[in-house]
């Protein structure tokens, strides 16, 4: 509802200014004056009109990207599971020396199959943020994690 009433006061806005250009236009008679608002109206056509419809999409994409990321990580496809593994490697593991090959290896798993990545991410979709169990080495091809010990589940 906000978006469409926001639409609503820029056109009108956007029109307020373009009438009235377009009424001193018609009512000058000085040739100097209708040259600056023949290129005034020109300019502020344009640039408006195409800025107006670039942030109007940026924040239709910002929107979706939130709403997308905030679903379950099973949820998510794999090019949106691979934003968010890079996000978290560059960020956690930005002076890890083999940062490059933990990234590819994660990658790798990933698009190997759904279930092997799976187990290696606790995905928070209120937060849009994955958590990597900890990763202590590579070794070769293979990644080396400290499992987070299992609480048993609580007897009822």
């Amino acid at each position: 509802m906000n978006n469409n009433i926001q639409n609503e006061l820029d056109s009108l806005i956007k029109n307020n200014h373009k009438y009235r250009f377009e009424l001193e236009y018609n009512d000058t008679e000085d040739i100097d004056r209708k040259k600056s608002l023949t290129s005034l109206l020109n300019k502020y056509e344009t640039k408006s009109e195409q800025s107006i419809v670039d942030e109007k999409k940026k924040k239709m994409f910002d929107e979706i990207d939130r709403q997308v990321f905030r679903q379950k990580w099973s949820k998510l496809s794999e090019h949106h599971k691979e934003i968010k593994i890079r996000e978290y490697v560059n960020d956690k593991y930005s002076k890890y020396e083999k940062k490059e090959t933990l990234l590819n290896n994660l990658i790798t798993l990933l698009k190997s199959g759904k279930s092997k990545i799976d187990k290696y991410v606790n995905y928070d979709n209120t937060l849009s943020t994955p958590k990597i169990v900890e990763i202590t080495d590579i070794i070769g091809d293979n990644i080396v994690v400290s499992k987070p010990k299992k609480v048993p589940a609580s007897k009822k």
